[in-house]
């Protein structure tokens, strides 16, 4: 029976280590979870600020193509 207990005490404490040893990753995966979403919102920023430069660029290149018809106007 004390072999039992034994055993039953040595269950619990590996069970307690596990469970901290897993505390601790959930802990690190949450820390890596929030890096990610950070440079996700980094990547959204780097993506609103691309879009905007192409439609710039598409407002120059209607902006060259306006003047090209104009002077293609002028030489005709």
């Amino acid at each position: 029976v004390e072999w039992n207990v034994c055993l039953a005490a040595e269950t619990r404490q590996q069970l307690g280590r596990c469970l901290v040893e897993l505390l601790g990753q959930a802990a690190a995966c949450r820390g890596c979870l929030v890096e990610l979403l950070g440079q996700a919102a980094a990547c959204r920023g780097c993506l609103v600020e691309l879009l905007g430069q192409a439609a710039a660029y598409r407002g120059c290149l209607f902006s060259a193509a306006a003047e090209a018809a104009a002077y293609k106007g002028v030489f005709v």
